[in-house]
C-alpha cells in the first residue's frame, strides 16, 4: 500500500501517490509512517469527533456573534467594544495554530487534541459567569487557544489514521464541511438560547462547554494511540514566538482598528501592523537560516511554499474565507439592524447553510476523486461571491426566497469546496510527519483572511453608513442605537460589495493559477475490512 505523499513537479503540480522512500528523502525527519488498522464504526466515529471539533470551532464566532447586543447589554459593554468578544476569540486563535501544529507532530496529535478540549471546557464554563467585559474577553481568548491546539491536531489524526483511498478523501471532505456547518449551526443555537433559555446569553457557553466535553471524551476513546514521541524533533520555541507574536499583533490591529479611540488614525494601530510585517519577515529569514544552514528543525520548512502550487492555495483561501465570514457577519447585522428582527427569526434565515453544507459534504467527497480541483475551488469560489452579492442588490421588501434564501444555499460552496480541496492538497504537498503543521498554515491563512475581509469591510461600511448620516446633516456615532435605516442600508451594501469582490478574486486567481494541479483525492480502497485496532499497518 503506498503513502499518501504526492511527489509534485513545480511546472505542473500534478498530483500523484510516491513512494514513503522518496517522501522521506523530501522530508529527512520523517520516518516510514504506519497505518493504524480501524474497524468502519470507528473510523466513522473518528471522523465524527473530529467534525464536531472545526464545528464548534466556528459556531464560537456565530453563535455569540448573534448574543452581542444582549452581552453588551447585560454587561453594560459599548457597541465598539462588542467586537472584541470575537477578536480576541480569533486573536489568540491564529496566533498559536502553528505552534500547536508543530507539537501536535512531535508530542502526538491526540495529547494535543484531549488537551486543547479540556481547556475549552474550563473556559467555556469562565466565560458563562464572566461579569463584566475584561473578563469575558480574557475568558474568549482562552477558548481560541483551546482551540488552536484542537484544529490542526484534528487535521494530523485525519492524516495519519487513513490510508490514501477514498475514505481518507471522505474523512478530510466531512471534516472541512464542518466549518459552514459551524456557521449556521452556531447561528441557529446562539438565536434560540438567547431568546429563549433561561440565563440567555450565557447559555450559549454552557452549551459550548457540553459539545466540548462529549468530543474530548470521544477522542479519547477512538482516536489511536499517539507513536512513540521521536526523540530526534524538538521544538523551535524562537520561531514560535516570532509568529506567534506577528500573527497575534496582525489579528489585532485589523480587528481593532474600528473600536479604537481615533479608529485607523489611533497610533498605536499603525504601529503594530509594522511591527508585525517586521515579525513575519523575521520569522521568514529565521526560518529560512535553521533550514539551510543547521540541523535544527525549523518550525516551518520555507521550501514547502514553492512547491507545486502551495502558496497559491493559501492565497485562495484566505480570499475566500475573507468573503465567506464577512458575509456571514454582516448578514447578522442585516437581519438585527436593519430589518430588526428578533434574534430567533434571525437565525431560521440561516438554515439553508446547514442543509446545504452537509450535502456539498457528500458531493466533494465524491468528487475530490474525480474532478481537478481547480474546477472545484473556482466554482465553489465564485458561489461564495454571489450570496453577498445577492444581498447587495436585493429589495428588503422582497420574499425571504428571491435573493436570501439562494444567498445562503451559494455562501457556502466556497466554505465547502476551497477549505475541502486546500487541506487535501497541502497534506499531500506536506508530506509525513508534518501533517498537523500542513493543517495549520492552512488555518493560519484562513484567519489571517477572515481578519484582513472583516477589518476592510467594516471599513468600507463605516465610511458609507458615515456619510450617508452627515448627509441628512446628523453627526454620526457608531455607538448610537438610532442610526437612520436607510444609511444603516448603503453602507451594509457597500460591506456585501466589498465581501464578494474578495470570493471573485479567489475565482480569478483559481482558474488562472491552479492550471494542471490534478485531483486531490484518492479512490483506492481496502481489499478487506479491518477489524478494531490500535494496532499498526505497514504502509
Amino acid at each position: 500500500m503506498s503513502d499518501d505523499r504526492p511527489a509534485i513537479e513545480s511546472s505542473t503540480a500534478t498530483c500523484t501517490v510516491d513512494s514513503d522512500k522518496t517522501a522521506i528523502a523530501a522530508h529527512p525527519t520523517a520516518t516510514l509512517h504506519e497505518w493504524p488498522v480501524l474497524s468502519t464504526t470507528r473510523q466513522v466515529l473518528l471522523v465524527l469527533a473530529m467534525t464536531l471539533a472545526m464545528m464548534l470551532n466556528i459556531m464560537q464566532v456565530q453563535s455569540v456573534q448573534l448574543a452581542l447586543p444582549t452581552i453588551g447589554k447585560d454587561l453594560d459593554i459599548k457597541t465598539t467594544d462588542l467586537q472584541w468578544l470575537i477578536s480576541s476569540y480569533s486573536v489568540a486563535f491564529g496566533g498559536l495554530l502553528l505552534l500547536f501544529g508543530r507539537l501536535a507532530d512531535i508530542y502526538g496529535p491526540k495529547k494535543v487534541f484531549v488537551g486543547g478540549m479540556v481547556w475549552f471546557v474550563i473556559w467555556s464554563i469562565a466565560c458563562g459567569f464572566a461579569q463584566n467585559e475584561v473578563s469575558i474577553d480574557f475568558f474568549r481568548a482562552m477558548q481560541g487557544a483551546a482551540l488552536g491546539a484542537a484544529i490542526p491536531s484534528a487535521l494530523g489524526i485525519l492524516g495519519s489514521s487513513f490510508p490514501p483511498g477514498q475514505r481518507k478523501t471522505t474523512a478530510f471532505a466531512v471534516f472541512s464541511a464542518g466549518a459552514p456547518l459551524g456557521g449556521s449551526v452556531g447561528a441557529v443555537l446562539g438565536g434560540v438560547l438567547t431568546e429563549y433559555a433561561p440565563d440567555t446569553w450565557r447559555s450559549v457557553f454552557y452549551v459550548s462547554a457540553g459539545i466540548g466535553a462529549l468530543i474530548g471524551i470521544l477522542a479519547f476513546l477512538v482516536v489511536p494511540k499517539d507513536p512513540a514521541k521521536d526523540e530526534s524533533l524538538t521544538v523551535d520555541w524562537i520561531g514560535g514566538a516570532l509568529i506567534t507574536t506577528a500573527v497575534t499583533l496582525l489579528t489585532f490591529a485589523l480587528a481593532g482598528g474600528e473600536g479604537a479611540p481615533n479608529g485607523w488614525k489611533t497610533p498605536y494601530i499603525p504601529t503594530l501592523l509594522a511591527v508585525s510585517i517586521l515579525l513575519f519577515g523575521a520569522f521568514w529569514f529565521y526560518e529560512r537560516h535553521l533550514e539551510r544552514h543547521t540541523t535544527s528543525p525549523p518550525l516551518m520548512i520555507t521550501s514547502i511554499w514553492f512547491k507545486g502550487r502551495f502558496a497559491v492555495v493559501q492565497l485562495i483561501g484566505a480570499l475566500g474565507w475573507s468573503s465567506f465570514a464577512s458575509y456571514m457577519f454582516f448578514c447578522s447585522l442585516a437581519f438585527q439592524d436593519y430589518m430588526q428582527l428578533p434574534p430567533i427569526l434571525a437565525t431560521v434565515r440561516y438554515l439553508p447553510c446547514s442543509v446545504t453544507g452537509f450535502f456539498l459534504n457528500a458531493i466533494v467527497a465524491i468528487l475530490a476523486s474525480r474532478v481537478p480541483a481547480q474546477f472545484l475551488i473556482a466554482v465553489g469560489a465564485l458561489g461564495t461571491g454571489l450570496a453577498p452579492l445577492l444581498f447587495a442588490v436585493q429589495n428588503y421588501t422582497d420574499p425571504y426566497w428571491q435573493w436570501q434564501f439562494p444567498a445562503m444555499i451559494l455562501s457556502v460552496f466556497g466554505a465547502d469546496f476551497i477549505f475541502a480541496c486546500g487541506i487535501l492538497y497541502v497534506s499531500q504537498v506536506a508530506g509525513p510527519g508534518h501533517q498537523a503543521l500542513a493543517g495549520s498554515i492552512f488555518n493560519m491563512s484562513t484567519q489571517i483572511g477572515t481578519a484582513f475581509g472583516l477589518a476592510i469591510d467594516t471599513i468600507v461600511q463605516d465610511r458609507v453608513t458615515k456619510r450617508e448620516v452627515e448627509k441628512l446633516g446628523l453627526t454620526y456615532d457608531p455607538n448610537a442605537r438610532n442610526t437612520p435605516l436607510e444609511a444603516v442600508h448603503l453602507g451594509l451594501n457597500a460591506a456585501f460589495y466589498t465581501s464578494a469582490g474578495f470570493a471573485f478574486l479567489a475565482a480569478l486567481i483559481a482558474a488562472t493559477c491552479l492550471f494542471g494541479i490534478g485531483k486531490v483525492g484518492h479512490r483506492e480502497k481496502p481489499d478487506k475490512e479491518p477489524i478494531d485496532s490500535d494496532e499498526k499497518a505497514p504502509a
